[in-house]
């Protein structure tokens, strides 16, 4: 079995951003630590914070904190109310929203402030899924305009059958949404609204792993896509593989589909933005232990003798390290022990 890992696979910038200042406040020991909704989108690793005595809580618990409790805002960000509502209790807090994200918080409450300057109506276009918790923060950004969440180019064309001319249209985008997708909604709607603005909010990390994930699957016979159910960019990278080969979507190293992975196939692995290194490192392992137990000695010894440029029927040089009743062990210098 040939495995192949994506280079751009595991925690992106803002969420091990995040976790490293979780971790600080963790080590500290000072206050009891709550979530404000899961940190990432990682059931293993929420689970692990859980053990460690991390609290996950939603908003309707805010008011029933511990006098030393410090609140952690996840990386995808919070509606603004409830920030407000943080502050106005005077609630301590580290907002680990990903700075992509927050990029985008900026450009709605500034291109909506010089609309009331110019007076013009500006009417916001954002491509996501309409209850994930990052588009909910981003929608309640805009105080004053109408904000339309799209989930592709379909619900575009519908909105646009509907939407009024007077106004100025600017369209956004989740950070882990489809690339191709918003390509083809900015294709769509240059032809159909007059002037409208563009701001690319997918993260660039989003774009190289979507791309690093299609040419895995084109050298692949199956891919394994590592990473949470919930979590939207890994659910984009599944998508994207499928289009390709066929595509396998697993939390963790005991979901690996055992029986479906042959000596002979090519297995590209990628993993999702939220996706902890161990647990990568972890399925890596696993499958090398599954390409192992498929191989027969005699196999596993032609591999390390052509991993060490040595060929059967080659006379070598050895070290005896163990002498039996019916076999003695040779250290050949390479991966298995010669017998």
């Amino acid at each position: 079995m040939k495995i192949l890992l994506s280079e751009h696979a595991g925690f992106c910038f803002g969420v091990r951003r995040a976790v490293e200042l979780l971790e600080k406040e963790i080590g500290r020991g000072e206050q009891e630590i709550f979530t404000l909704g899961h940190i990432i989108h990682n059931e293993d690793f929420n689970e692990s914070l859980a053990r460690r005595g991390v609290k996950n809580i939603e908003v309707e618990d805010l008011d029933s904190l511990p006098e030393n409790a410090l609140v952690f805002v996840r990386t995808h960000g919070i509606p603004l109310p409830v920030i407000e509502k943080l502050e106005r209790q005077g609630i301590s807090y580290v907002d680990a929203t990903c700075p992509f994200v927050k990029k985008i918080h900026s450009i709605v409450r500034e291109e909506e402030e010089k609309a009331l300057v110019s007076g013009k109506n500006v009417s916001f276009i954002l491509l996501g899924d309409s209850n994930h918790p990052e588009v909910l923060g981003i929608v309640s950004c805009a105080k004053h305009s109408p904000v339309t969440v799209i989930s592709g180019l379909d619900e575009l064309k519908k909105y646009a059958s509907e939407a009024s001319c007077d106004a100025e249209h600017i369209f956004l985008s989740q950070t882990t949404h489809s690339v191709s997708e918003w390509k083809k909604c900015c294709s769509y709607a240059k032809e159909v609204f007059s002037n409208p603005v563009f701001y690319d909010t997918i993260c660039n990390v989003t774009e190289i792993r979507q791309k690093d994930v299609r040419v895995i699957a084109e050298q692949s016979d199956l891919v394994v896509i590592v990473g949470g159910m919930t979590s939207s960019n890994t659910k984009k990278l599944v998508s994207v593989s499928r289009e390709i080969c066929e595509t396998v979507h697993i939390r963790n190293a005991q979901e690996l589909p055992r029986k479906r992975l042959k000596k002979n196939m090519t297995v590209g692995v990628s993993a999702g933005a939220s996706t902890p290194d161990s647990v990568i490192k972890e399925v890596i392992e696993t499958m090398s232990e599954i390409k192992n137990d498929e191989m027969s000695f005699e196999e596993m010894l032609e591999e390390s003798l052509k991993n060490s440029k040595k060929r059967v029927g080659e006379e070598v040089t050895g070290i005896v390290t163990s002498v039996f009743s019916n076999e003695v062990h040779v250290d050949l210098g390479t991966k298995h022990t010669g017998i």
